[in-house]
């Protein structure tokens, strides 16, 4: 009885994990390649409750934002950001932020140097504690097939690398073992404005065209994302084309020229010039 119990929860568990991914498939998020994603929200979360008398600060919506971005510079937004992840992982990354006193401001930039190393052994101790969770096919070898089937299906779910619970380890030990480099370069008002109001013009009238490619499975992906008032508005784009690449293009020059040590401000006003209004 206790098995049959067992298998009949596993038989419910796979049949709804199976429709809920079909769901995600119809709503677009989970397109294969060319695909974007444009959101204007709150920038701000009020919490509403107070506790033995204290007041909780407002929090950061930080909804637009994948599991890199937040590890990389943490639960805020900031007036200029841009993120690269590249076809094999890992994720490079800048932003303007401002002195304790908000006087100065920096571009900061941010990269994982170490990230096919930490991803290989993140990925062994992910599929280690997934095999611990996984069921002993001896014990229900004398079972009709189709319910043998469940036991076995939910065995190779646990190794999917898409899982839920494979992605979730995967990504507390990914944030473990990864090495953060780190630069800051003072930069002036007006490269930030002159930045600040170019991107949030480029993702205000960003407009897709033609219909989504089912080819392109693989390749980069980009993030642009500004603070506007109240608001945060983000831009994601994967294998940007034609002005979007040019943006990206741009972005991914401060970042390359940063590790190099070949920051040029006077050069990106220059370059921001060629970009419209």
């Amino acid at each position: 009885m206790k098995k049959i119990v067992i298998v009949f929860y596993l038989w419910i568990s796979l049949v709804s994990m199976s429709f809920a991914q079909i769901i995600d498939h119809t709503t677009g998020e989970n397109s294969s390649g060319g695909s974007f994603k444009k959101k204007v929200e709150f920038n701000m979360f009020q919490r509403e409750h107070e506790s033995y008398g204290m007041v909780f600060p407002d929090v950061y919506n930080l909804n637009s934002k994948s599991d890199s971005e937040k590890f990389l510079f943490g639960n805020v937004n900031t007036l200029v950001e841009f993120y690269y992840e590249p076809p094999f992982g890992g994720i490079y990354g800048f932003r303007i932020t401002r002195d304790s006193l908000g006087t100065s401001r920096s571009l900061e930039i941010k990269y994982i140097t170490n990230y096919r190393e930490a991803s290989k052994d993140a990925h062994k101790v992910a599929r280690e504690m997934q095999l611990k969770k996984s069921i002993d096919i001896d014990i229900f070898k004398d079972l009709p097939r189709d319910l043998f089937n469940v036991i076995w299906n939910y065995n190779e779910n646990l190794l999917r690398y898409d899982s839920e619970s494979y992605r979730k380890i995967l990504s507390e030990e990914l944030h473990k073992n990864v090495k953060v480099e780190q630069h800051f370069f003072s930069v002036s008002d007006q490269f930030v404005e002159k930045l600040h109001k170019k991107m949030v013009s480029y993702i205000h009238n960003f407009n897709a065209k033609g219909v989504l490619s089912s080819i392109i499975s693989d390749g980069y992906s980009v993030t642009f994302r500004t603070v506007v008032g109240d608001m945060v508005c983000s831009l994601y784009i994967h294998m940007p084309q034609e002005k979007s690449l040019k943006w990206s293009d741009f972005c991914r020059q401060i970042i390359d020229d940063a590790i190099a040590g070949n920051f040029d401000e006077s050069k990106y006003m220059s370059e921001l010039d060629t970009f419209g209004n």
